[in-house]
């Protein structure tokens, strides 16, 4: 038999032979558990990960590795067994790496037995199995590197109880040297070395699901290292005092010093490696994206990205910024000689500083933090410089950093730093071309169709045929061919264009300046780029300028990478709750500094009844009781191929209520234009028992006496959309965490009915509640625990499923189709009807230029929800939780989606704020943690009994031979 695995055998079957081995097992099983149920919150967190469990492993492991390589050298040696084990014909490596392997079976079996932890984790939600395998790959290396180092103390000493206990404080003190840095203000530098050294801060990559070489590396160098100081120190006592035993010790001496410098370079000349690594995380979180290289890829011109960090801020930030540094050479790895990355400390340097807050506009921040021996604040710098040429872009650490309150603490962790990044490159890189790039960058060459008719102009349009032919051929001279235009004349002596012909191919009809007039004429704008067509504005008298505006915003469209126009609508004042009262204004400003991270973001006044040509997506979070012009604006945004998101929700929260919470039935003005869309919207309101908390003032009783206080609450309006309740077929949603949706109306997709007119474009639900949902038409806000002490809310017998929102995508029919435009024009803020200006001759106006019929790139997403995006609602509930972000990442996607930037739609899926747990009693949470410490104390039992039969069934060395020396004696 080989004698390495007899060695193994014989310490196997002696450790498992040991009561005090069984001790330190069981200790270990059930603090993991304890630490992990109670410690970390794990119900209370909500959130399907591993990684609390792991997270005190590094700690859990000193204790179990110090117990089992306690006795491995020691008992030799108290036992006097160690002379004649020296004495055996075997070499030392092989007993050295025997009672290794013993050793690291141990731990092999102590970590299996903690198997139904994430397992249960499993059970109870989606669970991302990469950072499991390489936590548990992670432990085992750990303990290699604890174990070997125990094995060299061990052999140091005859006591056990010396080797545990000097043990644990050596392991410790590498454990401990990694978090110095949190807890010591110290040089960027030194932390980093800190960090490199500590066994836990090593393990923390592992932690998150990265198999960094680097610390594999560290982890085998300190294994090998102390398995080879533990063979020389058992090779020394065999030499003994002879010359020759000298000679050959101090040639040993110069090996193991060889091979530790020689680990120690190696651990050197791998720290600035980065790229080395295996991303386990289900949806690669840390590694660098194809769209992320793509984009590195073609830049044309150097692209920096600096670092400003202080080495003194604050502790809780002082462990990102190793991280934040890695990935940026990363970068500068995949990004070649055209990405620079840099790190500036400004408080060391005022030339810098001056810098950075004169040119970029950044400034230190002030970060209080307490420890037992101070209060104090810090100011620091934690921001990131993003560099183009001249443009530029600031991130910082409210952009870089999530805050999660754990408990009575605070954890703080990076974002999705490869989208923060990637999203100020786009801005920098695409957010201002010449005309020259753009028609470059386009797929297909470009021809602008101008139908203007010669006769029964306008005169107030009259001019916008010369303006158009002029800036057409200047686009036509600077875009060297990939550009042309063409006047087109459809009422001309000569022309044989067939207005059936116009209308069926293009979607346009001839226009007419007032209903009583039967003189019609032609001006419309149509782009065409290989299969794609766009429709633009001239509904109005152009100038120059914005014509140039309308056909840039085109052909960007039209060439992929360029900085999009987000148009948010003005809200109108809510009405007071109480004479007196002023109105209170809603406010979506975290909604439009969420998307100024990606896009330019402007506020529109659809009043004028159009949305200009340079707009890509209209947001209309928060719509009330919309005017014809306002529809029509609206409509023909639509019918231009433009997308638009609509909160269509049927109530609102008052934000003017000051006693108590309250919402109130609201008009949306868009019931009538949807349904023609084919999307119905409820008039109820949706609640859910999968429900976010809010925190509620509730009254009390006591005494006889009302008391009102603010109470956390599980809240059944505010409806938590996640797992299946999320559409896996649209990627706006298809890697959401959850969305919640406030006082929801149900939106669902209409079937046309026998004589109606199908609708063209396709309708697909996007939000779903759970089955345990209903709705009611009569509904109050504020929750009654005493009627219903159970959730505030009368709860149904049956409960159903009901759409939350919708996507239409394809080709639309105008609304107006059939209905009468308004009237646009100079006279815009004229007052009184149409109809009745024309009837006057007051108008000086002209009809609106009817496009019946959108391209097949338009899209309509009705979302159920006039709050989930308002300021104060978000505020208010991201307290408690995660919505805020939630709904912000959602209104995000869909933007990325509706302008088609499936780039940074594919970075942001990697952002999975919480995989959160399934729905679970108090009681259900009690009996999987009685499973999990039965699991444990059974383990232990069984183990335990085990041994007592090994031990009962051993038969004594003198029993085994017969009186001749032959075996086969008595065996009993």
């Amino acid at each position: 038999m080989n004698p390495l695995m007899t060695i193994a055998k014989k310490e196997w079957r002696s450790a498992f032979l040991s009561p005090v081995g069984l001790v330190f097992l069981g200790v270990f099983l059930l603090a993991s558990l304890f630490v992990f149920f109670f410690m970390e919150g794990f119900f209370a967190r909500n959130v399907a990960d591993a990684k609390p469990f792991f997270r005190w492993m590094p700690v859990l492991l000193v204790l179990l590795t110090s117990a089992f390589s306690m006795r491995l050298w020691s008992e030799e040696a108290r036992t006097g067994t160690m002379e004649v084990l020296m004495t055996l014909p075997l070499r030392i490596r092989e007993i050295v790496l025997g009672k290794f392997i013993a050793g690291m079976g141990l731990v092999v079996v102590a970590l299996a037995l903690t198997l139904p932890v994430p397992l249960t984790i499993a059970s109870l939600g989606d669970l991302d199995w990469g950072p499991v395998i390489g936590g548990y790959l992670g432990l085992l290396l750990l303990s290699a590197a604890y174990l070997a180092l125990g094995m060299f103390i061990s052999s140091l000493t005859s006591d056990q109880l010396v080797a545990l206990l000097m043990s644990m404080v050596v392991c410790g003190l590498f454990v401990l040297v990694g978090y110095l840095p949190d807890l010591l203000p110290m040089a960027l530098e030194v932390d980093e070395i800190l960090r490199a050294v500590g066994t836990g801060s090593r393990f923390e990559s592992m932690l998150r699901g990265v198999l960094d070489l680097r610390d594999l590396a560290f982890y085998l160098s300190l294994a090998a290292l102390f398995l080879v100081l533990n063979g020389f120190l058992l090779e020394r006592r065999r030499w003994g005092q002879s010359p020759d035993g000298a000679k050959r010790r101090n040639e040993t001496v110069a090996g193991v010093g060889l091979l530790a410098c020689n680990l120690l370079v190696l651990n050197i000349g791998l720290f600035p490696i980065v790229h080395l690594r295996a991303d386990l995380t289900e949806w690669g979180e840390y590694s660098v994206s194809e769209v992320t290289e793509k984009m590195l890829a073609s830049l044309s011109e150097p692209l920096l990205i600096r670092g400003y960090f202080s080495d003194q801020t604050h502790p809780l930030l002082d462990p990102l910024v190793p991280r934040i540094r890695d990935y940026l050479w990363e970068l500068e790895a995949v990004g070649g000689a055209n990405l620079t990355t840099e790190f500036v400390d400004p408080t060391r340097d005022e030339e810098s500083e001056g810098e950075a807050q004169s040119k970029y506009g950044i400034r230190s921040v002030a970060f209080r933090f307490s420890d037992r021996h101070e209060d104090s604040v810090v100011n620091a710098y934690f921001h990131l410089l993003v560099r183009y040429g001249d443009q530029y872009e600031v991130i910082d650490f409210n952009d870089l950093i999530d805050v999660e309150l754990k408990g009575t603490g605070v954890q703080v962790r990076l974002r999705n730093l490869e989208y923060d990044i990637a999203r100020a490159v786009k801005k920098v890189v695409f957010g201002f071309k010449s005309t020259e790039a753009i028609c470059a960058q386009m797929k297909d060459p470009a021809v602008l169709k101008v139908f203007a008719s010669s006769k029964n102009m306008p005169e107030e349009l009259a001019g916008v045929r010369p303006k158009v032919e002029k800036v057409a051929a200047e686009f036509k001279e600077r875009c060297n061919h990939r550009f042309d235009y063409q006047i087109i004349d459809p009422d001309g002596s000569d022309s044989q264009i067939n207005p059936n012909v116009l209308y069926q191919q293009y979607g346009i009809k001839p226009m007419a300046l007032s209903m009583f007039d039967d003189r019609t004429f032609y001006l419309h704008l149509i782009l065409e780029s290989g299969t794609e067509r766009q429709i633009l504005d001239a509904s109005r008298s152009l100038n120059e300028s914005d014509i140039r505006k309308e056909l840039t915003a085109a052909l960007q469209r039209q060439a992929p990478g360029f900085l999009k126009t987000i148009a948010i609508m003005k809200t109108k004042p809510q009405a007071p709750t109480y004479p007196g009262m002023p109105n209170a204004q809603v406010s979506f400003q975290m909604l439009e500094r969420q998307l100024a991270q990606t896009y330019e973001v402007t506020q529109v006044d659809l009043q004028s009844g159009r949305v200009g040509g340079e707009i890509d997506v209209l947001v209309v979070p928060d719509p009330a009781d919309l005017s014809e012009r306002e529809l029509y604006a609206l409509d023909q945004f639509l019918m231009r191929g433009g997308s638009v998101v609509v909160g269509a929700g049927k109530w609102e929260f008052d934000a003017a209520s000051r006693q108590e919470l309250n919402v109130k039935r609201k008009s949306t003005g868009l019931d009538e234009f949807l349904l023609h869309h084919g999307v119905e919207v409820g008039e109820g309101v949706v609640l859910d028992r999968n429900n976010a908390a809010f925190p509620v003032p509730v009254t009390r009783m006591i005494a006889g006496h009302r008391f009102q206080e603010i109470r956390l609450v599980n809240y059944p309006p505010f409806v938590k959309v996640a797992g299946e309740g999320l559409s896996r077929e649209n990627p706006a949603t298809s890697a959401l965490p959850m969305v919640v949706m406030h006082w929801p109306s149900s939106v669902k997709c209409k079937d046309a009915q026998d004589g109606e007119s199908d609708p063209k474009a396709t309708c697909s639900p996007l939000l779903s509640s759970s089955e345990d949902s209903w709705a009611v038409t009569e509904f109050s806000a504020q929750p009654d625990f005493q009627s219903y002490p159970e959730m505030g809310f009368a709860q149904p017998e049956q409960t159903e499923k009901h759409s939350l929102a919708v996507s239409l995508t394809g080709v639309f029919e105008s609304y107006f189709k059939d209905r009468k435009p308004p009237v646009l024009g100079e006279d815009d803020s004229t007052q009184g009807t149409s109809a009745d200006k024309d009837k006057k001759g007051e108008s000086k106006g002209h009809r609106a230029g009817l496009v019946e019929r959108s391209e097949a790139q338009a899209r309509l997403i009705v979302v159920g929800s006039a709050s989930f995006l308002q300021d104060l609602v978000l505020s208010i509930s991201g307290q408690v939780s995660q919505a805020d972000m939630a709904n912000l990442q959602f209104a995000n996607n869909l933007i990325d989606w509706s302008v088609e930037d499936v780039d940074l739609l594919k970075i942001r899926a990697k952002e999975r704020y919480a995989r959160a747990l399934a729905p679970i009693q108090e009681s259900g949470k009690a009996i999987w943690e009685i499973l999990n410490f039965g699991f444990a104390l059974l383990s232990i039992v069984v183990i335990g009994l085990v041994k007592m039969g090994r031990r009962n069934r051993a038969v004594p060395m003198f029993d085994r031979f017969d009186d001749e020396g032959q075996e086969g004696g008595n065996l009993s």
